[in-house]
């Protein structure tokens, strides 16, 4: 593992292992320099994340809670997998300096999370369960890239791979 990148830790916590127990989910908290997100900590071994990160997930997950909340509200049957596909998405899109962001869970159980940058620059990326029937590896997502509401590149592309390159490209 290289020197600044975070992994999870899996929290210590009953309500974790008696799901009978009731809790609130958690969206942020800071214990001792490490980061609560969700169910699990992230954090490194030399400093807790940056204060962009932690604003880039802490806008995630309350996009996510709100999207989740409003299809509880009209009945809507969540599929098991939405939780995972958003833990896995989210765990690499924090780390792009976006300013403002959305989560949308669709009828087919994709989500669609949709961010925007400084500079009228707009990233949407969609993460469908049903990758195999799209011809696409777990791993990838499809994404399209806009400026002053102009397509600049879409595609299908490896995650994390896509988040190394962009942050990048933002960086220039």
């Amino acid at each position: 593992m290289r020197k600044n990148e975070y992994w999870d830790i899996p929290a210590f916590n009953p309500y974790f292992s008696n799901p009978n127990l009731k809790k609130p989910p958690v969206i942020e908290e800071k214990i001792n320099n490490i980061t609560l997100l969700g169910n699990s900590y992230l954090g490194n071994n030399e400093n807790a994340l940056t204060d962009s990160e932690i604003n880039s997930m802490s806008l995630l997950f309350g996009s996510y809670k709100r999207e989740i909340n409003r299809l509880r509200s009209k009945n809507y049957p969540l599929s098991k997998d939405i939780e995972s596909m958003f833990s896995s998405v989210s765990k690499r899109l924090y780390k792009l300096p976006f300013e403002k962001c959305a989560v949308e869970i669709n009828s087919d159980d994709s989500m669609k999370f949709t961010l925007s940058f400084s500079n009228d620059k707009l990233l949407m990326i969609s993460k469908s369960s049903n990758f195999e029937d799209l011809g696409m590896s777990k791993d990838q997502v499809i994404y399209s890239f806009f400026i002053n509401r102009k397509l600049i590149s879409s595609d299908v592309t490896n995650l994390e791979t896509f988040t190394k390159n962009f942050k990048g490209y933002l960086s220039l």
